[in-house]
């Protein structure tokens, strides 16, 4: 929500650009190696982009670290699925045992908690498809003809991802919740929900939430001149995931259900202080408290989820030992 048209005050840009580098899993530092390989030379969308890491209009420069990880394990999966046409019993029975773990398990657990950042990537790079044609700089025509074919394919991707796991998951709903190996290889979407309480109406919360995050990648890139609807439009995609949550708690622990509905609620406190960040409000030191409060706001929400994932793995822990 950072990527609103809005103006920031200092104290919060710097504070969430901090943290959306921590979020976006942007461990490795790429910049230098992107701007040698493909020479861009371009600029952001607005200076919020700017201050939370989308420098340019480049899909691959804009995904950092997360880019690494997916061009590199995408051939590593594939790899290990076809070392069981080699001759080897050993290399056939490591890709069977492997292949699905490592492409259905990690590759696209990943896939899907990076789905937002990929999918704003993809986003920005859509104001700017124009071909490159100048044989002066031939690595830059190159980056940015690279670009324009990885943001196809990710639009291919990202928008039939929501597509492909309502389909497989209605479809091999029975196979995925009642045979465990099945699931924890392939159900990794509905690993964590309570399929036993709505059915197959469960599907909906992952669905709907990957469709809520594309609308929030179209919403913050393309509406940069509408800041207002952009802000009723967040609005909105927050209060339906509210509901959802609320009528079909999805999740098989009730407290994951309420955490969920704790950062939704959360979200919608931040969308409220953004409204007040508009022309509105034009005093300096004005803007300034409400920095102060978005980032209290964080900070608490942060403090909360961490304190709830720590007493999880206490509580496992403890478990452990006690059976030890």
């Amino acid at each position: 929500m950072m990527l609103l048209n809005i103006a920031m005050p200092a104290n919060a840009s710097i504070f969430m650009g901090a943290l959306l580098q921590i979020a976006a899993f942007d461990a490795v530092p790429t910049d230098n190696m992107y701007i040698y390989m493909f020479d861009i030379d371009d600029t952001p969308i607005s200076e919020n982009f700017n201050a939370l890491g989308y420098e340019t209009l480049q899909f691959v420069y804009n995904t950092g670290s997360i880019g690494l990880v997916i061009f590199f394990f995408l051939p590593f999966s594939i790899t290990v699925y076809l070392l069981r046409f080699l001759p080897f019993e050993v290399c056939e029975k490591y890709s069977e045992r492997k292949s699905g773990k490592i492409f259905f398990g990690e590759f696209f657990a990943f896939f899907i908690e990076s789905y937002l950042i990929l999918a704003v990537c993809f986003c920005i790079n859509l104001t700017n498809m124009k071909w490159a044609h100048d044989d002066d700089h031939k690595v830059r025509t190159f980056g940015v003809n690279l670009n324009i074919v990885l943001t196809y394919v990710f639009t291919v991707l990202l928008i039939g991802m929501p597509i492909v796991v309502a389909f497989t998951s209605t479809k091999y709903f029975e196979e995925l919740t009642q045979d465990s190996k099945k699931k924890e290889r392939y159900g990794k979407f509905i690993k964590e929900l309570n399929t036993k309480r709505n059915g197959k109406m469960v599907i909906l919360y992952p669905v709907f939430n990957q469709v809520r995050k594309l609308s929030l990648a179209f919403t913050v890139v393309f509406l940069q001149r509408n800041p207002y609807f952009s802000l009723f439009s967040v609005n909105f995609q927050i209060l339906f995931m509210i509901i959802l949550v609320g009528l079909t708690k999805p999740f098989a622990k009730k407290r994951d259900n309420a955490v969920d509905m704790f950062n939704e609620f959360t979200l919608l406190v931040i969308n409220y202080h953004l409204m007040s960040l508009t022309d509105w409000v034009s005093d300096g030191d004005t803007r300034e408290v409400i920095g102060w409060s978005m980032i209290a706001v964080t900070l608490f929400s942060i403090a909360v989820n961490l304190t709830i994932l720590a007493m999880e793995q206490y509580s496992l822990l403890r478990h452990k030992y006690l059976q030890w």
